[in-house]
């Protein structure tokens, strides 16, 4: 079991050395180094070449924009994003600077939107994001086919959660009120899988716990199996921290 770079080890010994190992778990796997470090030196590159391309702390305004065009999207508006592209670029593009010059913090010169655009998009060279893992599992269906692939690989996604995370707690910024559920038991999922023949579900139920015995649950989401998202389906944004208001629903 391993997440990150430790992720990407999981996924070299489930690739070289199969026979090794009954069961893997790799989280966040960061599969192409070299293409992460190069993607660095390509913005980096963008930003030499557009002055006045650096972004002054407006960051946040990306996240505020993607959030506001993608957020309800998934059935809820809870600072979660679950399932968005086409809204994000559009929305980005909407917050062009009239004069295309930076026109101060509520939006973007045209130098500003190359480089944000040149991030989003990503590099040719980099399948390293949040989208690595799945792009990899999508390889592997496309060698040996679904059916094959399902009988040893099974894939999740984790929405609105940072690099390795195990949630955020209740008052995080930018991130619903009773925070984003992280933790999961996978190696309970694996066990069951290798000793005892039960294939994975379809979703999972991720929590944020209290601290303090009995670790009572104090928000809920599904992880869903790649292909779907968790859609809300309850009423009311507070009944957003039940898992029980969400089903996996296709992307």
């Amino acid at each position: 079991m391993g997440g990150s770079e430790g992720g990407r080890e999981a996924m070299m010994m489930a690739q070289r050395y199969p026979a090794d190992y009954d069961g893997i778990v790799s989280i966040d796997p960061v599969m192409n180094w070299s293409g992460l470090q190069t993607f660095g030196n390509y913005v980096g590159g963008i930003l030499q070449s557009r002055p006045g391309g650096w972004l002054n702390g407006k960051t946040q305004l990306v996240h505020d924009t993607v959030l506001s065009a993608c957020d309800a999207l998934d059935g809820i508006s809870d600072g979660v994003v679950s399932n968005c592209k086409t809204a994000a670029d559009l929305a980005l593009a909407a917050k062009r600077c009239p004069s295309g010059a930076d026109e101060g913090a509520a939006c973007f010169s045209d130098a500003q939107l190359a480089v944000v655009n040149a991030a989003h998009t990503g590099y040719t060279f980099t399948a390293q994001s949040p989208l690595t893992g799945l792009n990899y599992w999508d390889a592997v269906v496309a060698k040996m086919g679904r059916e094959t692939v399902d009988q040893f690989f099974a894939a999740y996604v984790a929405t609105g959660l940072p690099h390795t995370s195990g949630g955020n707690n209740a008052g995080a910024s930018n991130a619903p009120g009773y925070g984003i559920p992280g933790r999961v038991d996978l190696l309970a999922v694996l066990d069951n899988w290798v000793e005892r023949g039960t294939k994975p579900a379809d979703q999972y139920a991720l929590t944020n716990r209290k601290a303090l015995p009995p670790y009572e649950v104090e928000a809920s989401k599904p992880m869903c199996r790649y292909g779907s998202y968790p859609k809300f389906v309850g009423t009311g944004s507070a009944s957003g921290s039940l898992a029980e208001n969400y089903t996996c629903a296709p992307n």
